[in-house]
């Protein structure tokens, strides 16, 4: 098995360096196994220990720290200078162009259309401010988590997830089943589990943007298989995790991803957003039945214009959370320097929300605060 960081050498410069060190226009510029098509880190593991995630802390650190060590070129590229596919990466559109039909169904199987038709079985509920979920079950026994919009702005954050989940996957990112669904209250069943009763349940659906017959609009994302072991950072490995060798800031797709989010206009590409899962698979190195760690994506819902409550702040996408510079030179000039966003003009549409095009930089374009990768 070779696991190879970079090229030598010998690999980058054939003509030289001979087989005695002398210079030679004959030398191989690859092993014989090149270039690797499959990183392997796919082997069979111990399972690590679950991370709680910490998304003040993940602030704190990137926002006043310069997390990860590694400024050089990306590692885990093949001598193509490619990325293998992983627990990470898979090799879809680009390598070979999915159809019309495999784009738009993404990660969903051609047999399932989300939650089954029937009874939905509420076994728990969440509430954060005038943001609201749930988990339910259908009658398969499949856990699904629903994700709705804000009101007045009905489809704003559940056609932006499940449009760029569909994305993501083209991309060769792992990422949840998430389908889009209505449905009305009287469908949901309360489960033991939960305490709430039909008044609490329908004030909490009241939060949710509805169609004018009464319908409520969804995400229903459906739960990933494996154990969870929390999200995974954007620097740094996970130390208990033997296949985890390379510094996530030189991973070639998780340096990558921030064309991908930068056109998507994902604001929230951060570690909160990500989740590992120790899974148990067959092993593409040996063809052995093997326990690893499967790294995936996750929310998408405040992508292209969209934001928690609402279309996004008119600074999101140009500024840094906190950008102390930018804030002196407004607070300098009364707010007339420093922010070229605040006259751009969007158009009025409350299922899309504030997403433009001509002022668009991808080179300038930031995230909420940075990303070591």
């Amino acid at each position: 098995m070779n696991v190879r960081l970079l090229p030598t050498r010998a690999q980058q410069h054939p003509a030289e360096v001979g087989d005695d060190g002398e210079p030679a226009a004959t030398a191989q510029p690859f092993l014989p196994d090149d270039p690797i098509a499959t990183d392997p880190d796919r082997l069979d593991m111990p399972a690590p220990t679950e991370v709680e995630p910490s998304d003040v802390g993940d602030y704190l650190e990137n926002t006043f720290t310069s997390p990860g060590d590694y400024e050089g070129p990306a590692r885990n590229v093949n001598t193509m200078q490619e990325v293998p596919e992983s627990s990470w990466y898979n090799w879809r559109h680009y390598h070979e162009r999915m159809s019309v039909d495999a784009l738009k169904r993404g990660p969903n199987p051609a047999d399932r259309a989300g939650p089954a038709p029937g009874t939905w079985t509420v076994v728990s509920t969440k509430e954060e401010g005038k943001s609201v979920g749930m988990q339910i079950t259908d009658r398969r026994g499949d856990r699904y988590l629903l994700k709705f919009d804000p009101p007045r702005h009905i489809e704003l954050s559940t056609g932006a997830e499940v449009v760029v989940t569909k994305i993501f996957y083209a991309l060769g990112y792992n990422v949840p089943q998430n389908y889009a669904v209505s449905f009305r209250p009287e469908r949901l069943e309360l489960g033991e589990e939960v305490s709430i009763g039909r008044e609490d349940l329908r004030e909490l659906l009241g939060k949710a943007a509805q169609y004018p017959d009464g319908r409520v609009r969804a995400v229903a994302s459906k739960f990933l298989e494996g154990e969870p072991i929390g999200p995974f950072q954007y620097h740094g490995t996970r130390q208990d995790d033997g296949n985890d060798i390379f510094p996530h800031e030189s991973r070639r797709e998780l340096r990558g991803m921030r064309v991908f989010a930068a056109w998507l206009n994902h604001v929230d590409a951060r570690s909160i957003n990500s989740f590992d899962a120790v899974v148990n698979d067959i092993s593409p190195t040996t063809g052995d039945s093997a326990q690893y760690v499967r790294h995936h994506l996750l929310d998408f819902g405040t992508t292209l214009g969209g934001g928690p409550l609402g279309p996004k702040d008119r600074w999101q996408g140009y500024e840094y959370g906190l950008q102390p510079g930018r804030m002196a030179l407004r607070a300098a000039t009364l707010g007339f320097a420093g922010a070229p966003w605040l006259s751009i003009e969007y158009p009025d549409y409350p299922s899309i929300g504030h997403i433009e095009a001509e002022h668009f930089d991808p080179t300038e374009w930031k995230p909420l605060y940075p990303n070591p990768a």
